[in-house]
């Protein structure tokens, strides 16, 4: 019976990453074919977004194991709008910012927020296997 009931939810949370992929990928084969050349964001913007994708998805798989707490959700949504916020007003400032610091920036931010969390909510993340 368990088995079942997990067959079920893996397909249905595949066929849910299978939406996310296509909406997103029309977003951006949208984004591509109405932009006009001169409003294409500078390179630092594209760095910042998939520097953002990856920092969240290696936060939400430290916390998988809590991911029935609202509280943990919540926290990380309110540490992703400054995070976002925060980079978007440091890239307005400062268009071409290095690539590279992301490699730097990234790191330091999954420690930072696996403090926040740790001080805020008393939750440890576990160990995650990419």
């Amino acid at each position: 019976m368990s088995s079942d009931v997990t067959s079920k939810h893996r397909l249905r949370d595949a066929a849910l990453y299978v939406v996310i992929a296509l909406c997103l990928v029309g977003f951006v084969g949208t984004l591509a074919l109405w932009l006009p050349e001169k409003d294409v964001p500078s390179r630092a913007w594209f760095v910042f977004v998939v520097a953002t994708a990856f920092l969240f998805f290696f936060i939400g798989k430290m916390y998988w194991h809590k991911r029935r707490s609202p509280r943990v959700w919540l926290l990380l949504a309110a540490v992703l709008v400054v995070h976002v916020v925060g980079y978007s007003v440091l890239l307005s400032y400062l268009p071409n910012f290095p690539d590279a610091l992301f490699l730097v920036l990234v790191p330091l931010e999954v420690m930072l927020i696996a403090l926040i969390v740790k001080l805020c909510l008393k939750v440890m993340p576990q160990s995650v296997k990419l």
